[in-house]
């Protein structure tokens, strides 16, 4: 939901007009600072109840060790601790990222994860005095990790050129509204639900090979840990586009967005390219990296073809989904996600793999249509929309 304010500043910035950027960025910090309060409280729910729901004797599906309730208890306490400092800190990226900032992003959430690494190291075994906290440090880790990145990025937009020279000169007209809280929550619905069902028909396909067994399953997942790579490059591509294409929707200069479009895709696609040439050219000592059990690296290697052809799909849909963001039509992702991931792909998948005995291969090949069908629909309602608003 944090996404959605992204393109409305930058639109608002484009156009110069800093008192609806720092309203907007307001209104988005209400926006998370709410979402983050409902996840707590539905965290609370989880975890007041989690003995009954995952630690139940009765049930083959959630059954999981009594032993580790109690760790388990802890490492989500402090996770649900860390939940507003996580979503504000969002608000904030979301700000700076609108008006073009997203250098300092990028470095404080590499700090913060090398932080949190270091801290996992010192408080899961007590190195360096720490007391050896097991999975409850990790999960204070997490904790911390989130407080500072937050502590440092707010401390960032504060002494930001932008803040610094203009906010001053807005700030007793600086009031959120109602309209544009409900408008911003509005917008960015739809990104949450077209991402949540992305990922939805990934972790069925993981069911899917779990019915395959454990080295089907262990060669999904591994698969599907190296595509990050990829997935990570491109939606920094496709965030870029969005960020630029917003500023000129904001003085409507229907030439550059199309422009931007077109070069944001070809970055991408070349992205891939390169990407899963490497990946192709050195994948056994990748592979190796990961495990080194010849047959899950013998399935991994049955489903690479299936990999580099997702990725050119992911590529068109993560280029356009974006780009449909920066004009500020979020609608229509939510829908074509679930018709293109839920619909087509997951029933494909299970098609492939189970009724016509296709297995670990079958799960595969279904994943680049459902993926490439979602970015031709994206690319084509944005051409649509775009010709709309040029006409």
């Amino acid at each position: 939901i944090s996404y959605a304010s992204t393109p409305l500043i930058g639109s608002a910035f484009g156009r110069k007009d800093y008192k609806s950027v720092f309203r907007i960025f307001v209104e988005s910090t209400i926006i998370n600072l709410l979402v983050g309060i409902f996840f707590v409280a539905l965290l609370l729910l989880v975890y007041f109840n989690v003995e009954f729901l995952f630690f139940n004797s009765h049930s083959d599906l959630f059954h999981q060790p009594y032993e580790i309730l109690e760790i388990s208890k802890e490492y989500m306490m402090y996770l649900i601790i860390s939940v507003p400092f996580l979503t504000l800190f969002y608000a904030c990226k979301q700000f700076l990222d609108g008006i073009g900032n997203t250098q300092v992003s990028m470095w404080i959430l590499l700090f913060s994860n090398l932080l949190n690494i270091a801290l996992n190291w010192c408080l899961i075994f007590g190195h360096y005095n720490f007391p050896e906290m097991g999975l409850s440090g990790a999960g204070l880790s997490t904790l911390i990790s989130r407080i500072v990145q937050f502590g440092i990025i707010l401390w960032v937009v504060y002494k930001s050129r932008i803040i610094q020279s203009h906010l001053t000169n807005v700030v007793e007209d600086l009031k959120p509204t109602k309209k544009g809280i409900v408008d911003q929550f509005k917008l960015g619905l739809p990104i949450s639900l077209q991402l949540g069902l992305e990922i939805g028909a990934f972790n069925i396909c993981g069911i899917f090979m779990g019915w395959l067994g454990t080295a089907s399953l262990a060669a999904h997942q591994t698969m599907y840990t190296i595509s990050t790579l990829c997935f990570q490059v491109l939606y920094g591509i496709g965030a870029a586009g969005t960020i630029l294409i917003s500023q000129f929707y904001g003085i409507k200069s229907w030439d550059n967005i199309r422009k931007t479009a077109s070069t944001t895709f070809f970055v991408g696609l070349f992205s891939v390219i390169a990407i899963t040439t490497g990946i192709y050219l050195f994948f056994d000592p990748l592979a190796s990296c990961f495990t080194n059990d010849s047959e899950v690296i013998k399935l991994m290697w049955c489903i690479l073809p299936s990999f580099v052809l997702y990725q050119f799909g992911d590529c068109t849909q993560i280029i356009y989904s974006n780009a449909l963001r920066g004009i500020e039509d979020t609608r229509p992702l939510a829908w074509i996600a679930f018709f293109a991931y839920i619909c087509v792909c997951v029933p494909l998948c299970y098609a492939l793999a189970f009724t016509f005995n296709n297995g670990i291969s079958g799960v595969w090949a279904g994943i680049p249509i459902g993926l490439s069908l979602a970015g031709i629909l994206f690319w084509l309602k944005f051409g649509a929309k775009l010709q709309k608003l040029s006409s």
